[in-house]
């Protein structure tokens, strides 16, 4: 879980073929640049209409005192596979479970990792740098060229932000298509019941976390 005072939807202008985030507010896209404007907060209504594919939502993993409760590293391009197979494999050699999402353009992939608590963010981000040079050590031929970042993508919240969102996984319609599902690292292929794989990966404790930071 992210923050759940705000959420972010995805939009496409059909004319000018551009897309991109925005935080969801009381009365839709035509209020988001007013001042009064109002943030719709997480429910399960939102969560379901993302599972079944009628908005694709993003998370906003920075929590207000500076905390998270999950961490995420974003890999883009085409040796993804391998750079994201090396990172999860070093969380498991760490003790850290890990999940592999390939992202929504198929091109990706997202390795969640997460806490039974909130863990202070430059603790986490620790962790992921150190879980980053421990899998260039193992691809040390191609220094995982397709990193881009990790989420929180902040230590601190910045002024007049809610840092860097992070999509959702499991989005109905990319889920149709085959993206934004969890996977088998060693072989690439869907989990066959993506809830029962959920269900049973561990969650980190923020003192293991804290102590390993």
């Amino acid at each position: 879980a992210g923050r759940d005072d705000v959420y972010a939807v995805r939009w496409e202008n059909e004319r000018s073929r551009k897309s991109g985030w925005s935080p969801a507010v009381v009365g839709g896209p035509a209020n988001a640049r007013r001042p009064d404007r109002q943030y719709l907060p997480v429910g399960d209504g939102i969560i379901e209409a993302h599972l079944t594919g009628r908005v694709h939502v993003g998370v906003y993993p920075l929590l207000r005192d500076d905390t998270c409760r999950l961490l995420a590293c974003d890999f883009d391009g085409p040796t993804w596979p391998l750079d994201a197979g090396a990172f999860v494999d070093a969380a498991r050699v760490a003790g850290i479970p890990a999940a592999l999402e390939r992202s929504q353009s198929g091109e990706g992939a997202h390795v969640w990792m997460f806490f039974a608590g909130p863990v202070a963010a430059s603790a986490a981000r620790r962790i992921g740098a150190y879980l980053l040079r421990e899998a260039m050590t193992v691809r040390a031929e191609i220094d995982l060229a397709s990193y881009d970042r990790l989420f929180p993508a902040q230590d601190f919240m910045p002024k007049g932000s809610f840092g860097n969102l992070i999509a959702l996984p499991l989005q109905g319609a990319c889920r149709r298509r085959g993206t934004t599902v969890f996977l088998e690292p060693s072989t690439l292929r869907p989990f066959d019941d993506q809830w029962a794989f959920l269900s049973a990966l561990g969650r980190s404790s923020p003192e293991a976390i804290e102590s390993m930071a």
